[in-house]
C-alpha cells in the first residue's frame, strides 16, 4: 500500500500521554480541553466498513473519558442500534415512545428529550431505535438534512463535555450528519487488509465533505482493533498501518482481540465497567488520555486526501 498523506501538520499532531495501569482505572485529575473550545467536543467515530469495532470503541472510550472527569454523551446514529442495546436500552421501547435519534432528526424533537441515563453507566446515551430504519430514506427528501444533527447539538444546553457519535458503516445521510456535526474524526479499523483498505475511501469521502461544506473537521487518528498479538498476519497488518499512516496521523494503542467485548455488549453492558481486567481493555484508558491531549493542543491535521 502506498503511503497516504493527510496534511503537513502531521508530525505536530502526535500526542504523548502515559498509558495508565490497571490500578489507575479510577477518576483522575482531568486533562484540560482546548481553551477556545465552545460547547462540547464532538467526535465522529466512523468507518465505512462494518464490524471494525466502532460501537465497542464508542462505548469503552465514553466510559474511559467519564473516568477522566468528563461528562460524556454517546449518540447512536446507526439504525442497527448496537450502541443502544449494548448500553442496556430497549430499542423497541424507545422507538415506540418516540425518543430516538430518528425523532430528533425528522420530528424536531430536542436532543435533550431522548437522552437515557442509567445507574449502570458512567455516561449518557441518545439512542437509536426501531423507528430509525426509515431515517435514511426520509432524510434524503428533506432540505439541508445533513445539517440537522449539528443544529440539534448547538440547540442543546451545555450538559456535556464530550459527545461521541457512533456512525453507521456507510457514508449515507446519518453518517454525513455525524461528520458535519463533529469537530474531530476517529477511525477504528480491524488489523486486516480488507478493513484497512477502506481507510483511503473514507478519508477521501470525508475530505470531499470538508471541502464542499467548508467544514473544518480534524483527524484525531486511527484505532487498530481486534488485534491478535501472537498472530503474524495481525502483526504485519499493524506494522503496515503504522508504516502507511503513521507519518500522517496518530496511531492509537492497539485494541487486543477478546471475546469480552461481545459478551458484555450482548448482556447490555460496557466491558470496562463490568470486566475491567479483561486482557487489553485498559488500552481504552490510554486512548482516552491521548484524545484529551490532542484536543487540548488542538494540533490535529485536517482530513485531506
Amino acid at each position: 500500500m502506498m503511503r497516504y498523506e493527510l496534511g503537513k501538520a502531521a508530525q505536530a499532531s502526535r500526542p504523548t500521554a502515559p498509558s495508565p495501569t490497571a490500578q489507575e482505572h479510577g477518576a483522575e485529575a482531568p486533562h484540560p480541553l482546548a481553551t477556545d473550545q465552545q460547547g462540547p467536543v464532538v467526535i465522529a467515530i466512523a468507518n465505512q466498513k462494518g464490524g471494525v469495532g466502532k460501537t465497542t470503541t464508542s462505548l469503552n472510550l465514553a466510559h474511559a473519558l467519564s473516568h477522566r472527569g468528563r461528562r460524556v454523551l454517546v449518540v447512536d446514529l446507526d439504525p442497527q442500534a448496537n450502541a443502544t442495546l449494548a448500553a442496556g436500552v430497549d430499542r423497541v421501547a424507545v422507538g415506540r415512545s418516540g425518543r430516538t435519534i430518528y425523532n430528533v432528526l425528522l420530528q424536531d424533537r430536542p436532543l435533550a428529550d431522548i437522552i437515557q441515563v442509567s445507574a449502570n453507566l458512567s455516561f449518557a446515551v441518545a439512542p437509536s431505535g426501531a423507528n430509525a430504519d426509515a431515517a435514511e430514506l426520509e432524510l434524503a427528501g428533506r432540505t439541508a438534512a445533513e445539517l440537522l444533527l449539528r443544529a440539534r447539538i448547538e440547540d442543546m444546553a451545555p450538559r456535556f463535555d464530550v459527545i461521541l457519535l457512533d456512525c453507521p458503516p456507510n457514508l449515507g445521510k446519518l453518517t454525513l450528519n455525524g461528520v458535519l456535526a463533529a469537530r474531530y474524526l476517529l477511525i477504528p479499523t480491524e488489523a486486516a487488509a480488507w478493513s484497512m483498505a477502506g481507510i483511503p475511501l473514507l478519508l477521501g469521502n470525508v475530505d470531499q465533505v470538508r471541502r464542499l461544506y467548508r467544514h473544518d473537521i480534524r483527524l484525531l487518528g486511527i484505532v487498530p482493533t481486534k488485534v491478535r498479538l501472537r498472530v503474524r498476519q495481525d502483526q504485519e497488518s499493524l506494522e503496515e498501518l503504522r508504516r502507511d499512516y503513521g507519518d500522517a496521523t496518530h496511531i492509537f494503542p492497539a485494541i487486543r482481540h477478546t471475546t469480552a467485548y461481545a459478551v458484555s455488549e450482548a448482556a447490555g453492558s460496557v466491558t470496562l465497567a463490568d470486566n475491567p481486567y479483561a486482557p487489553g481493555v485498559e488500552a481504552y484508558y490510554a486512548i482516552a488520555d491521548q484524545v484529551l491531549v490532542s484536543i487540548a493542543r488542538d494540533m490535529t491535521p485536517a482530513v485531506t486526501s
